[in-house]
C-alpha cells in the first residue's frame, strides 16, 4: 500500500526510507519505525556512515549522543553541507506514573478512545496525518503504522462527530540483538489546538506507554525533545520521564528536505 505522510519531501523521506530498510533491517547497527533508518548507537566511527544515510535518504538521526560530543558532530555535520537538529534523549523504565494517570484520568466526557490498529480504513490514516500535521509532528508510513514492520500501537481520540481530536504511538524499533532492544519509542503526540488543555496528551500518552510495556514487552520507552520546548518537557516529567543526558542528532540535506527540519 502506498502510504507515506507528511509533506512531499517528507514523504519521499518514507519511501527511500522503506526500500533501505529492505537492505539494513538484519544489522543491529540501524533501526527505524519508519521515518528514516536511523544509526542505532552513537560511536566515533559512525560520522561517514551518517552522512550518508543522510544523503540517500534525506535525513537521517543518530541516537544515543553523549552531550560532550554533541559540539563536534553538529560542526562535521554541517561542514558536510547538512542541516543539524538536536533532541533531548527522555528516557523511563518506571511505568508507575503511567500507570496512576491511566488508573485515574479520563477523557474529556465527550471522546471516546479508538487505536488504529492493522486493518484500519485509509481514511483514518489520513485522518491521523491531518491531526499530526497541524502540530509538527511527523506519522510514520503506513506499514510501520499499521504493524507490519515490527510492533506498533497508535491511539487517537474521536469526537461525537469522528473527528481526530488526540493521538500518540509507540513503536519497537531496535534489532533484537541491539542493547537497546528491550527500549521502544514512545511519542507521537497530538492534540487539536481547539481541544488543548484539557489533558488529552497526558491520558492518551499514558496508555501508549503502557501498551509498550504490555503488549511488546518492552522495559523503557524513549522520546525525543528539543532543548525548552517546555509544553512536552512538563507531559513527559509528569508521565515519569527524564532527560538522561543523551541525544539524537539528526542531520538533513536541505536540498532534499525543505526547510532542512524533519518534524517542525
Amino acid at each position: 500500500m502506498d502510504e507515506y505522510f507528511g509533506s512531499e519531501d517528507q514523504q519521499a523521506i518514507q519511501r527511500r526510507c522503506e526500500a533501505l530498510w529492505t537492505l539494513l533491517r538484519d544489522d543491529p547497527a540501524y533501526c527505524t519505525y519508519g521515518r528514516t533508518v536511523t544509526l542505532a548507537t552513537h560511536a566515533p566511527g559512525n560520522f561517514d556512515r551518517h552522512v550518508a544515510l543522510a544523503r540517500v535518504q534525506g535525513a537521517a538521526p543518530n541516537y544515543g549522543v553523549p552531550e560532550a560530543a554533541v559540539p563536534a558532530l553538529r560542526d562535521r555535520l554541517e561542514a558536510a553541507g547538512l542541516s543539524v537538529d538536536v533532541f533531548r534523549e527522555w528516557h523511563a523504565s518506571d511505568f508507575s506514573a503511567a500507570e496512576e494517570i491511566a488508573a485515574t484520568r479520563a477523557l474529556p466526557a465527550d471522546l471516546t478512545l479508538r487505536e488504529i490498529g492493522a486493518d484500519a480504513p485509509a481514511g483514518e490514516l489520513r485522518q491521523l496525518d491531518a491531526l499530526a500535521r497541524g502540530c509538527g509532528v511527523l506519522v510514520p508510513s503506513g506499514a510501520f503504522l499499521r504493524g507490519r514492520n515490527g510492533p506498533a500501537f497508535a491511539l487517537v481520540a474521536v469526537d461525537p462527530l469522528g473527528r481526530f481530536v488526540g493521538a500518540t504511538a509507540a513503536f519497537g524499533l531496535f534489532h533484537p540483538d541491539s542493547p537497546r532492544a528491550a527500549q521502544a519509542w514512545w511519542g507521537m503526540l497530538a492534540t487539536a489546538e481547539d481541544r488543548r488543555g484539557t489533558g488529552i496528551s497526558l491520558v492518551l500518552g499514558a496508555h501508549s506507554m503502557l501498551a509498550a510495556r504490555d503488549r511488546f514487552g518492552m522495559g523503557s520507552v524513549f522520546t525525543g525533545i528539543r532543548a525548552g520546548n517546555i509544553a512536552s518537557e512538563t507531559i513527559c516529567t509528569r508521565l515519569g520521564l527524564a532527560w538522561n543526558g543523551d541525544h539524537f542528532v539528526v542531520a538533513a540535506d536541505p536540498v532534499a528536505l525543505s526547510g532542512g527540519r524533519l518534524t517542525a
